[in-house]
């Protein structure tokens, strides 16, 4: 379970991507402190199942940065760092962008 949703994660930023909450940067710091040994996006995972502020994808909703609707969290494209609602404003220009 928790493979498939690691995937899910990378799936939303892409491999070299980076959370909007959990930076690289706080990863790395934990790493060089010796707090984990973890791969980033496995720490991302681990720090979204103790953050009670990250959305659920499941039954969620976050804002879109475009038209700041709410959006389903399970369906929303992580752009640039913030949540944009694939049923209101994700179109084919944002796509082609990825």
């Amino acid at each position: 379970m928790k493979n498939k949703e690691i995937k899910k994660i990378i799936k939303k930023s892409g491999v070299w991507g980076g959370h909007p909450k959990f930076k690289r940067s706080d990863w790395q710091h934990e790493v060089v402190s010796g707090d984990t040994n973890l791969g980033y996006w496995e720490w991302v995972w681990h720090q979204i199942e103790g953050d009670e502020d990250v959305p659920n994808p499941d039954n969620q909703f976050v804002k879109c940065s475009l038209c700041k609707n709410p959006a389903k969290a399970k369906t929303a494209h992580l752009h640039q760092g913030e949540y944009i609602g694939d049923e209101c404003c994700w179109d084919e220009r944002l796509r082609a962008s990825e």
